[in-house]
């Protein structure tokens, strides 16, 4: 239980981190509102919804690809 804890605040703590490069928003709980474009929008639903189905991996991928310059 310790240990599900700890990595689900970790997970949080990444989350914000990249919210705040790629998106400028510095948040604790980020909402839809916060994104004013679609786009950016679009691109965190899709990111989320590849770590609900447990494509961490390939998110994390498509992150680097997204911040990569």
């Amino acid at each position: 239980m310790f240990e599900q804890d700890y990595v689900m605040r970790l997970i949080n703590e990444m989350v914000r981190a990249v919210l705040k490069m790629i998106f400028n928003i510095d948040t604790v709980s980020p909402s839809a509102e916060l994104l004013k474009d679609s786009e950016e929008e679009q691109t965190l639903n899709e990111l989320i919804g590849m770590v609900n189905a447990g494509f961490i991996n390939e998110a994390e991928n498509r992150l680097y690809d997204i911040t990569e310059i």
